[in-house]
């Protein structure tokens, strides 16, 4: 199954006036909904539904950040006739509201800035359990290139949708090792952080990269993975959970605490 050329298809198709159905997608491609929706699933890492969603909110934050839309007006022009079902799913997806959605974007983009030749390590646990599982993460980026904030997790779908399980962000590093990793199944995702990056094109332009497989705990356990960053390509999914707003919460958490 050709995932790049459906996704692409999303991306051109969702916003026409007859907008696509699963019905119409699988036609368009060859295959029957049922076989389209199991497969492009099991491939991708995430639903067709998934991907939708995660396009719409996309569309949200670029109608607020670059056209400086209202809340209600991005909500229609992303395709939501509700601004409740719209604001839920912005929340669920970004970790901040859309009100709040360019001023905190905005804030975040100037600490990240003041962490600029640090090191440190920020580490996020959606839980607190202790086991016995581990996972080394390295991430390469192309010759001469300066990495300044790498942002790993383990997500239990492939589109990073809010808060990772376990996750951390590398300031002026490129690898780490997770410890007490709950059971479960995950993807391993990655993606940078630049520190004079637009807030509004800060996670469209960034280098990324992941696990292709899902990652099981504990089988997984003690494995070590290499990822080579490298730009956006046409079948990613939209990154919309705001990584420098995440980091800088930790950030200010760790020095208020």
């Amino acid at each position: 199954m050709d995932i790049c050329r459906i996704v692409s298809y999303l991306k051109t198709h969702l916003w026409d006036d007859d907008e696509p159905t699963l019905s119409r997608i699988a036609q368009e491609h060859g295959y029957s909904a049922f076989h389209l929706s199991r497969e492009f699933k099991n491939q991708a890492g995430y639903s067709i539904r998934e991907c939708i969603e995660a396009l719409r909110i996309q569309r949200g934050i670029e109608q607020i950040m670059d056209h400086g839309m209202s809340v209600t007006d991005s909500a229609l022009a992303a395709g939501y006739s509700s601004l409740g079902t719209f604001s839920n799913t912005f929340k669920k997806h970004t970790g901040v509201t859309a009100r709040d959605y360019p001023k905190e974007a905005s804030k975040a983009q100037a600490v990240l800035q003041k962490i600029a030749n640090r090191d440190g390590l920020l580490v996020h646990r959606q839980s607190k359990v202790t086991t016995n599982n581990t996972l080394s993460v390295s991430t390469h980026y192309p010759e001469g290139y300066r990495s300044n904030v790498t942002c790993v997790g383990l997500f239990p779908t492939a589109i990073p949708k809010g808060m990772p399980v376990v996750g951390a962000a590398l300031i002026g590093r490129t690898s780490c090792t997770f410890t007490n990793i709950p059971p479960g199944e995950y993807y391993l995702l990655a993606c940078e952080l630049r520190y004079s990056a637009n807030p509004a094109r800060a996670l469209r332009d960034n280098l990324r990269q992941r696990v292709e497989r899902k990652l099981a705990f504990p089988n997984d356990s003690g494995a070590t993975f290499a990822l080579d960053m490298r730009p956006p390509a046409p079948q990613d999914p939209p990154i919309t959970m705001n990584f420098p707003i995440l980091t800088m919460r930790h950030l200010l958490k760790n020095r208020n605490s």
